[in-house]
């Protein structure tokens, strides 16, 4: 058997094949005699050329978003620094001038967004929690335009947990409706529960022992125990298995033909059901994998195809590709017998490797996903030293080196929060090595991903091996590669927007379904009677429109009852601190001596003037926004003055529910968001104070610190507040490509 890596894909023909021939004789491949034509195959060759052209064509990005932390009360401000990474090289990219980021509630819809200038693979921002988000889980989703053009399920997505201690000054009778709904949704999605399984490398073939991985989950994506027996067509037990880490397992047995197959499940609350098994094929191919132990990843194919006359028939091709690129090949001949061969695990960069079995007509018939751990050259070694001066100043000093011993260079950010008994959440379950090397490259839910990289749990190996059986990969199809069925490109890498200027463009905008990886958790249905009263009564005054997301700086328009000439009439006296006149808007409480004193007024993402508002009837609109403060940074310097958004109706739309995207493509007034200096907000005179909460405070936040050649950088900061017990956080990327990750108490 032969082998070669990606790098021959470079080679001229002629040099492909004597490199071939002369790995002929590695030892690859034991227990068997295998043959390879000193000939050139096209078959070979057709999968080098559609992988690179795949690759080439496509492009592939990723982003990663850190976070000063991850739980906050409503008044702090989330601090984020993102990564944009080229998806193969795992180094920065400057393709894409813009990078997306998006705070997604439930439903699916965006509370807020930023755009953030990429800088060499970098970008800074922050994005304030005003006082009317409701309660609960968020997640933080971050993409380019260029991402657009594939699978939103590969965009960067974050939970992030949101206390609001005041809520009660929003709720409403329709609004408390709301939360009652959806919290019932969530009790059923906990309670249906089903179980998947797969069989190792596809599919279960007659006579050949093959290994079954399952999972067992609810409808909210969460990992169920659960133990069960395996009963063929006859009701005679075949097997017992049982769930060993968050729902999944797996279990052996020998498949007969003609059978069929079915579980019995007992879950963990003691509710039984019975599930199908996958169909049993008459005859084919199974590929076992374990790259649990040592250097190589071992493989044992079986097949019950016989030793056929045609020996072409029986040809086989192994082809191992991470990251879109080909890192090995080999072909070999099925001689009737059972074949077991190795592959260097040196041969493939950390993160997902993708081992595909093809037959000899160059079909794929199987395939397994392994996890390759980083190798010790590409292993970083932090080293913080903490000391105090005068009583309150802490020094870092950050050390970044390379197993050898020898001083790294690097980009960090390093966020220190306080540490708090029991303030666990979501959210921290995750980092840039979990991120980047395995929850972007698969599609689903992978809880706690963090825990596949602590070092210190022993059973992180066969659990990650769970993992690359059961969760969905979707990045490489190979039917649709082989056939050449390119994904239509929609998309530029870029929008071209300017750095400092509010620019108009056109965007053709998504939607995106976060229900797959997002964790939902069940909302405060206990409030205020007589305050709900009062706030039920307050939107029922407004003829016009009622109080709409919980925040009384939206309003939604009723169409029917409107009466109003023209938006200025509608406006005036409908928002506090609002001082609508025949001549201009105003807003209390804000003033910008570069921008005169008028709002920004923006119609349908389009900026207008204020005359333009005598022109537009009430019945048109479906709501309007009242932006200040924060909220209105995103528009840079003209939205100093506060902003006014009209949303108009388009078409048949309802009067209930607003729609967030059109299909179509439409105009909208863009700019990047300038990041704010970090702050230490005076948390002791706040009425509600985030320790009441379990929520921890921030104390530090930078994003960038460089590490020069000596590997080295120092970090003062004032500990305000005094707190005793600190959390750190450092995470960044080394010697250009290489991701680190590392926390202290």
């Amino acid at each position: 058997m032969s082998h070669l890596t990606y790098k021959n894909l470079k080679m001229n023909r002629k040099l492909l094949l004597r490199s071939i021939f002369r790995l002929l004789t590695t030892g690859v491949v034991l227990g068997t005699i295998l043959s390879f034509s000193n000939s050139e195959d096209p078959r070979i060759l057709k999968i080098l050329n559609q992988i690179e052209l795949f690759t080439s064509r496509n492009k592939l990005q990723k982003v990663y978003v850190k976070t000063d932390k991850d739980k906050y009360i409503i008044g702090e401000t989330i601090w984020l620094k993102s990564y944009l990474l080229n998806a193969t090289s795992l180094k920065p990219e400057i393709a894409s001038n813009e990078i997306y980021v998006d705070l997604v509630g439930k439903n699916n819809t965006i509370i807020q967004n930023i755009i953030l200038k990429n800088i060499d693979g970098f970008a800074n921002g922050d994005i304030f929690l005003n006082d009317s988000i409701p309660q609960g889980n968020y997640q933080l989703v971050a993409y380019t335009n260029w991402m657009k053009n594939f699978d939103e399920a590969f965009f960067f997505s974050k939970t992030i947990e949101i206390v609001n201690p005041i809520f009660n000054k929003y709720i409403t009778n329709d609004i408390l409706a709301n939360i009652k709904n959806y919290n019932k949704q969530i009790q059923s999605d906990e309670k249906n529960k089903i179980i998947q399984f797969f069989p190792e490398s596809g599919n279960l073939v007659a006579g050949i022992q093959c290994r079954v991985a399952f999972k067992t989950i609810n409808n909210l994506g969460n990992g169920v125990e659960t133990n069960g027996d395996i009963y063929d067509d006859k009701n005679i037990k075949v097997c017992h298995f049982e769930s060993k880490h968050l729902g999944m397992g797996d279990f052996y047995f020998t498949p007969e033909t003609g059978k069929r197959y079915y579980a019995k499940v007992k879950f963990a609350d003691g509710s039984t059901k019975n599930f199908d098994l996958p169909d049993v094929h008459a005859k084919g191919y199974v590929m076992l994998v374990n790259s649990l132990v040592g250097d190589q990843i071992r493989l044992n194919i079986q097949s019950n195809l016989g030793n056929q006359i045609d020996e072409k028939n029986n040809d086989f091709i192994i082809v191992g590709q991470s990251r879109g690129e080909v890192k090995f090949i080999s072909k070999g001949v099925n001689k009737g017998k059972p074949i077991n061969a190795v592959i260097p695990k040196k041969n493939f960069p950390a993160g997902i490797a993708q081992i595909t079995l093809f037959n000899g007509t160059g079909e794929p018939i199987c395939e397994r996903l392994v996890f390759i751990q980083q190798k010790e050259k590409e292993s970083k070694t932090l080293i913080i030293v903490e000391k105090t001066n005068d009583g309150s100043d802490i020094l870092f000093k950050i050390s970044l080196k390379q197993s050898d011993g020898n001083p790294s260079k690097g980009n960090v950010a390093l966020s220190i929060h306080e540490a708090l008994d029991g303030a666990k959440n979501v959210a921290s379950k995750e980092n840039i090595l979990s991120n980047l090397l395995l929850t972007s490259d698969l599609k689903g839910k992978v809880e706690n991903a963090s825990q596949y990289f602590d070092e210190t749990n022993s059973e992180s190996p066969i659990m990650l091996d769970y993992v690359m059986m059961v969760n969905g990969w979707r990045r490489f199809v190979w039917k649709e590669i082989l056939a050449g069925q390119f994904q239509a490109l929609l998309f530029t890498p870029s929008e071209g927007l300017n750095s400092n200027e509010i620019t108009t463009t056109t965007l053709k905008p998504i939607s995106y379904d976060l229900t797959g990886k997002a964790y939902p958790v069940p909302l405060n249905e206990q409030f205020d009677s007589k305050m709900i009263k009062k706030n039920s009564r307050e939107a029922a005054k407004l003829k016009t429109g009622t109080v709409s997301d919980a925040t009384p700086n939206k309003l939604v328009i009723n169409q029917k009852t409107n009466s109003y000439s023209s938006m200025i009439e509608y406006l005036k006296g409908r928002f506090a601190g609002v001082n609508v006149t025949n001549n201009g808007i105003r807003l209390s409480g804000v003033n910008s001596i570069n921008s005169g004193t008028e709002a920004l007024i923006i119609v349908d993402e389009m900026s207008v003037s204020f005359s333009t508002l005598t022109t537009i009837s009430p019945k048109d609109v479906t709501s309007v926004e009242v932006l200040k403060g924060p909220d209105a940074s995103m528009y840079g310097v003209r939205g100093a003055n506060g902003v006014i958004i009209v949303h108009l109706r388009k078409g048949n739309e309802g009067l209930k529910e607003t729609k967030i995207f059109e299909e179509q493509a439409y105009e909208r007034i863009v700019s990047f968001y300038k990041a704010r200096e970090f702050y230490v907000p005076v948390y002791d005179s706040w009425e509600n104070k985030p320790s009441t909460y379990n929520v921890p405070r921030s104390v530090y936040w930078k994003p960038n610190i460089a590490i020069d050649s000596t590997g080295q950088a120092t970090v003062r900061f004032k500990n305000r507040g005094n707190i005793a017990n600190l959390q750190i956080s450092i995470e960044g990327i080394a010697d250009g490509s290489v991701l680190f990750y590392e926390t202290k108490n």
